[in-house]
């Protein structure tokens, strides 16, 4: 794993439970963490609601060179 995230770039950011979309399928979710989930499935908030600081402008959760130097 290290050597693919050396060889292709890859970066891992830490995403707190709280900010995952994936758990509203995954676990049972109960309260304002369930209403918030939902809330951004059903497009009632814009799912960039969910994360509290927000990355900066510059930064994405992943990364490709190849990509950036098109």
């Amino acid at each position: 794993m290290q050597d693919r995230f050396e060889s292709e770039g890859i970066s891992v950011v830490y995403c707190p439970t709280d900010e995952m979309l994936a758990n509203f399928f995954t676990k049972p979710l109960q309260g304002s963490l369930f209403r918030k989930f939902r809330a951004a499935l059903l497009g009632h908030c814009h799912v960039n609601t969910l994360t509290k600081s927000p990355l900066p402008p510059s930064e994405e959760r992943v990364e490709n060179p190849i990509l950036e130097k098109v």
